[in-house]
């Protein structure tokens, strides 16, 4: 009978042998969960990023102009965006009504 590893054991600083990083029960490391909410608040990030994209659009289409300054100053006016231009909780909460309603209309061809 021949055992062979499936993969080798990693060794720690002391000499000691170490479980295989893909073992389920050696648990999260402290530096894995630090990526993970690092993550979440990068895709929170990116979320507010395309929201306030999708707001000055908005703006910019039913105000029919195509200056950036004129449609945040407009979004400033409103509430919806911050001094710095980004969204407020008013914003955000404009963003998620309309945008969940928008239609998109095909282009005849």
């Amino acid at each position: 009978m021949q055992i062979m590893a499936q993969e080798p054991l990693a060794c720690r600083c002391n000499g000691t042998a170490a479980r295989p990083e893909s073992d389920p029960i050696a648990g999260h490391s402290r530096s894995t969960i630090e990526r993970r909410q690092s993550m979440e608040g990068s895709m929170g990030t990116m979320t507010d990023f395309w929201a306030r994209e999708w707001l000055l659009e908005d703006i910019a289409l039913r105000h029919a102009i195509n200056d950036l300054d004129t449609a945040i100053q407009i979004g400033q006016q409103a509430g919806l965006l911050t001094s710095d231009a980004y969204l407020t909780d008013v914003g955000r909460r404009y963003v998620k009504d309309n945008r969940a309603n928008e239609v998109v209309v095909a282009l005849e061809q």
